[in-house]
C-alpha cells in the first residue's frame, strides 16, 4: 500500500505539470475558445491520424458541451458558455492527456518536450503511455512491485552509467519494471523532488523488507527490476 501510495503522488505531480503545459501551449497558440481544441485541422490530422483525432474530438466535446459530473464545467458553460482548453484538460484521464499530446502538432509537442530537459518528443510520447499504465495499476490496488508493462522505456545514459546488464543490444533491468518507472521519474520531475522520492523508496524498501521474512532484500529488488547498486542513481548526470 505505501509503495502504490508514494509512486501514485509522483505520477499525478508529472500529470499536473503535463496539463498544465500542455493546456498552456494550446491557448497560447490558439487562443481559450473551446471552438479551437474541437477543430481538427489544429491536431496532426494526417490520414493515418484522422481516425483517433475524430475520437478525441469527441471525447472533448463531451467533455465541453455534455458532462455534468464537474462544476467547473457546468459554470464554464452557464457563466462563460466556454470552456477553455486550461480548464478542460482537469476533466480528462491520465489516458486523454497522453492521447491529446500524441495527436498535436510536432512543434506543439517540442515546446511541451522543452521543459523537461534531456527528454525529447517521442520519448515524452513513450513515457506518458508507460507513466499512463502505472497509474492504472496504482489507482485500482494492483500488484505493483512486479509489475511489468509490454511497452519499453527509452534507453537512457543512467542505464549505461549504472553497468545495467544487457541481453544482446537489450538492457535486462529499468526497461518494462518500477526500475524503469523510477528512472523515468529522474527525468521528469523536479532534481529536489526525485531526491525525495527516492528517499521515501528505500525507506519503503527497507520497511518491506524487515515485515517480510520470506523475501530476502536482493531477491525484493530483483522483482521490482532494479539493479543492486540503483541507489546511486542521483550521482550521475542525465
Amino acid at each position: 500500500m505505501a509503495l502504490r501510495e508514494l509512486v501514485f503522488k509522483y505520477l499525478c505531480q508529472i500529470e499536473r505539470k503535463l496539463r498544465q503545459l500542455i493546456s498552456y501551449s494550446f491557448c497560447n497558440l490558439h487562443g481559450e475558445a473551446q471552438a479551437a481544441y474541437l477543430n481538427p485541422s489544429n491536431y496532426n490530422n494526417s490520414p493515418k491520424n484522422m481516425d483517433a483525432v475524430n475520437r478525441l474530438i469527441s471525447i472533448l466535446e463531451y467533455q465541453a458541451n455534455r458532462n455534468t459530473e464537474h462544476a467547473y464545467l457546468l459554470h464554464q458553460r452557464k457563466v462563460y458558455h466556454n470552456v477553455p482548453m486550461w480548464v478542460l484538460v482537469n476533466a480528462l484521464t491520465y489516458g486523454q492527456i497522453s492521447k491529446l499530446y500524441t495527436l498535436l502538432p510536432f512543434h506543439l509537442q517540442s515546446d511541451i518536450s522543452k521543459e523537461f530537459p534531456k527528454v525529447n518528443e517521442r520519448g515524452l510520447e513513450r513515457y506518458m503511455k508507460i507513466l499512463t499504465l502505472f497509474r492504472n495499476v496504482c489507482a485500482h490496488n494492483e500488484r505493483l512491485f512486479s509489475f511489468r508493462t509490454r511497452i519499453d522505456f527509452p534507453d537512457t545514459v543512467l542505464h549505461a552509467k549504472l553497468n545495467i546488464d544487457k541481453k544482446g543490444n537489450q538492457y535486462l533491468l529499468g526497461k518494462r519494471d518500477l526500475f524503469g518507472l523510477t528512472i523515468a521519474f529522474r527525468y521528469l520531475l523536479p532534481r529536489q523532488s526525485f531526491i525525495e522520492f527516492k528517499r521515501s523508496l528505500i525507506k519503503s524498501i527497507t520497511h518491506y523488507h524487515k515485515q517480510s521474512s520470506r523475501i530476502g532484500r536482493d531477491s525484493l529488488l530483483a522483482m521490482m527490476g532494479f539493479p543492486a547498486n540503483w541507489e546511486s542513481i542521483t550521482l550521475y548526470q542525465i
